[in-house]
């Protein structure tokens, strides 16, 4: 059996073996076979991997054997108690210890109950890496993230207990199922946002894989195991908070020293090099590609093929096993497994706009095919005569080639074609006819004509002037057609007698593409809780708290102004840049191209514009559900 003093003895023969020359090496082996037979398998093993070209291996030899050791520790029963932890039944082994399911008969819940066994707590290291499992993730408050309840020591046996989620791994879900892809966009954008929130609290996972991914039936993701987690750098607040638990497990990992788990290792981890976020996002990408595929991208015989693969291949081409998967994902994924971290997304953060844009994206197409409307049979079938009568002749013509007798069959039939018109025809005009005699003498129905739908609303605009940086005299209205001052700062205040959805827009200057760059400025975070929809009489200032300013530059800026009577699918698809991240900024070429369509085809050109000189307001009028209109506003 192997036990923590065998792991020392082999970790001192690892070492020992590795400086020597290939001779002295085969002299030192044939020694240990004769005086260690037990571990002369596990230290040529050892030797074999860090014999390899890029000498990425060198990691201590208790973590290489660790699980074994691990599987010695005799198990908890049903019914045992560790301190107030009642072992209900096992869970499994995580990366440093035996889980199980446990009840806290203090607040009376279920709790998953990581256990390190006792031989462990002699070796320093992996003690330290127990305990940072549990500041790491404990100092990390996101839906995403597994909740820490309680770190303790009892009896000499420290454990850890977070909330039992009542799931099933990533892992186990693949293997019942191939995921649809909507599941693994889903998926794949919850996973990236505790990673961004790890990040931003400078800790780096370095183990992401689908074993430690749940899934809780309602569809919410867990992130497990921060056992591998590394802090990189805190804050100074943080630092002044926790400077003696900073100080212990600060540390980056040695140089050399490889940790994860092989088939979702980044290149520069198994090189064993320093290691940043853009771990994270490689191992990332790794999942992506497996969820997406059903296979994973460095597959291979055996644990040192698969590092040769990571270290030197590409990935099959994801297209070869879902081809149905779109090329914006595929592109995704292709960037974050780029193998020189420089060329990958340099933040979790970039990726994870990628995945949103790419979400939003494919709602908006769904949402325009739901906004079509639906055929009617009666012009399907109509036009499905229209379509095929001439496909039915034209392959009797050409039949007819070859058959003489077919050819006056076809020109017999053509002959018969105007008779059967002019029938039609006589038959028509007898029937109204009849219609008419018939209503002669009677008093005509007056029918009403239908009202024409209505959109109107007002704005106006409040000015602030500033000097040096200061306002300076009371805000006061003006109207929207003059020329403004650069030193202006303005406010856009609307309001309408009808209820409906409102959508603001800034135009910017057209990119590459020729497109304009569009900014939203409403609805937002922060303005009508995100909701479009205005009430009647309801009144509107953008921005609320601040104030609009003119660049240096004279110009115009553009304002589009969509007032609409129900959801309108194009600006829908874009009002959640309206974030303190994207701060309005419609980043998708694709969205961005819809909406230019969509104000280009929508402007009213029939739209009515009344002034009123006294109160300074513009009030705006179009028939139809949808108002398009722009302000212009001229400054220098």
């Amino acid at each position: 059996m192997e036990t923590p003093e065998s792991m020392q003895q082999l970790e001192k023969l690892f070492h020992e073996a590795a400086g020597l020359g290939r001779q002295e090496r085969a002299d030192f082996m044939a020694r240990v076979r004769d005086s260690n037979p037990d571990l002369v398998a596990e230290l040529e093993s050892l030797i074999a991997a860090h014999e390899r070209p890029d000498g990425f291996i060198d990691s201590p030899v208790y973590e290489t054997a660790a699980e074994s050791i691990a599987k010695a520790q005799p198990a908890l029963v049903a019914g045992q108690v560790v301190g107030h932890y009642q072992i209900i039944a096992p869970l499994g082994k995580g990366g440093m210890g035996e889980v199980y399911l446990a009840s806290d008969t203090k607040l009376d819940r279920k709790v998953a109950l990581k256990l390190l066994p006792v031989e462990f707590t002699n070796h320093k290291d992996l003690l330290r890496r127990f305990i940072q499992e549990a500041k790491a993730a404990s100092s990390l408050n996101h839906p995403n993230i597994i909740t820490i309840h309680e770190i303790g020591e009892i009896d000499s046996v420290h454990f850890i207990a977070t909330e039992f989620i009542d799931g099933q791994t990533l892992k186990q879900r693949m293997k019942r199922a191939r995921l649809k892809f909507a599941d693994v966009l889903d998926v794949s954008i919850q996973v990236a946002s505790a990673l961004e929130a790890a990040h931003a609290a400078g800790l780096v996972h370095r183990d992401i894989k689908p074993e430690n991914i749940m899934q809780r039936p309602d569809g919410y993701v867990k992130v497990l195991d921060f056992g591998l987690a590394k802090l990189t750098e805190k804050s100074s607040q943080s630092k002044a908070l926790d400077s003696e638990v900073g100080t212990m497990v600060r540390g980056h990992t040695k140089p050399g020293t490889v940790l994860g788990t092989v088939d979702y290792m980044s290149p520069e981890q198994a090189r064993g090099q320093v290691l940043d976020q853009r771990t994270d996002v490689f191992s990332l990408g790794i999942v992506l590609y497996e969820m997406a595929a059903g296979r994973m991208p460095f597959a291979a015989a055996t644990s040192v093929d698969a590092l040769v693969s990571i270290l030197e291949k590409e990935p099959p081409p994801l297209d070869e096993y879902a081809p149905e998967i779109p090329a914006e994902f595929q592109r995704i994924i292709s960037k974050a497994l780029r193998k020189d971290r420089e060329e990958r997304y340099q933040t979790i953060k970039d990726l994870l706009i990628d995945l949103k844009t790419l979400k939003e994206e494919l709602s908006f197409t769904q949402k325009l095919e739901r906004s079509k409307p639906p055929r009617s049979s009666a012009g399907l079938s109509t036009r499905r005569a229209a379509t095929e009568a001439p496909t039915t002749i034209q392959d009797r013509v050409v039949a007819a080639t070859a058959d003489p007798s077919a050819l006056k069959s076809v020109r017999h039939n053509r002959r018969l074609v105007p008779v059967a018109v002019v029938g039609l025809v006589l038959a028509g005009l007898a029937i109204a006819g009849a219609v008419l005699w018939q209503r002669k003498g009677s008093t005509p129905a007056i029918s009403t004509p239908a009202r024409t739908a209505q959109r109107t609303l007002s704005y106006w605009i409040t000015v602030q002037k500033y000097r040096d940086g200061k306002p300076y005299q009371d805000p006061f209205r003006l109207r929207d057609d003059i020329n403004f001052e650069k030193d202006y700062r303005i406010r856009l205040h609307i309001t309408s007698a009808q209820s409906g959805r409102l959508y603001l827009l800034n135009e910017g200057p057209a990119g590459p593409d020729k497109t304009p760059a569009f900014n939203v400025l409403f609805p937002s975070e922060t303005a009508n809780n995100g909701s479009a929809l205005l009430t009647e009489n309801q009144q509107i200032q953008i921005p609320q708290q601040s104030w609009f300013q003119f660049d240096e530059q004279q110009g115009t800026e553009k304002i589009w102004l969509v007032w609409a009577a129900k959801d309108v699918p194009e600006m829908e698809a874009i009002k959640g840049f309206a974030n303190s991240i994207d701060r309005g900024v419609v980043s998708s070429p694709g969205l961005r191209t819809a909406v230019n369509e969509f104000l280009k085809a929508h402007s009213t050109p029939s739209v009515t514009i009344e002034r009123d000189d006294e109160k300074k307001d513009t009030l705006v009028r179009a028939n139809g559900e949808i108002l398009v209109h722009v302000i212009k506003l001229e400054h220098h």
